[in-house]
């Protein structure tokens, strides 16, 4: 008996030239693009609020004058101005409750300590008259413009305790003034007022 002996096997064929380059290529471009995200997340959440913080520096005067205007209605004339007006009526703004004026909720970043940190504040302004406070409920996204603008360009540092709450109250008080074209913000309050 003989005992069979296996024949010879073939050697498996070699892979196919540059396989193992496309996968390296295939890796390099998903680091790449992970590198990319990363640094857009770096510069706009990262450096940009810090940009921000550091142009506290500037003037008011270096900057464009605005002032909060009424809108003209279609058709305004002299009639249908007696009377009182109702809080939030009917054709009345809804923000508008007499001479106060509901902002509603501003969420604004802010940097303390190389550390990004948050200011989540529910403002009401009280103006001089029904009348200023109806003008300027016209153009709440202005107000809530100055609201975000003085508060990130506070460091965090001035943002985190009683003292600048009142503080800031004050400040957002005198700009709302400023900005107006008849009347004045008497107060400002904060019905919320959070600082993460």
């Amino acid at each position: 008996m003989a005992a069979e002996q296996p024949a010879p096997q073939e050697p498996p064929p070699p892979p196919p030239p540059g396989g193992r380059s496309k996968q390296f290529i295939i890796l390099i471009l998903v680091v790449l693009i992970g590198q990319i995200g990363v640094g857009y997340w770096a510069v706009y959440r990262l450096l940009l609020p810090r940009m921000k913080a550091e142009e506290v520096g500037e003037s008011p005067s270096e900057k464009a004058e605005e002032h909060i205007v009424p809108e003209e209605k279609e058709g305004a004339g002299g009639g249908g101005h007696g009377g009182e007006k109702k809080e939030g009526g009917e054709k009345g703004n809804p923000n508008v409750h007499g001479d106060l004026l509901d902002v509603g909720r501003v969420t604004v970043s802010t940097v303390q300590g190389g550390e990004l940190h948050y200011v989540i504040l529910t403002a009401k302004i009280k103006f001089d008259s029904p009348e200023t406070a109806e003008e300027v409920g016209k153009n709440l996204s202005r107000v809530r413009d100055i609201i975000l603008h003085v508060v990130s360009v506070k460091p965090g540092e001035e943002l985190d305790d009683v003292q600048d709450q009142e503080r800031l109250r004050e400040t957002i008080k005198q700009e709302v003034s400023v900005k107006l074209t008849k009347g004045k913000a008497e107060e400002v309050y904060f019905t919320q007022y959070v600082y993460q």
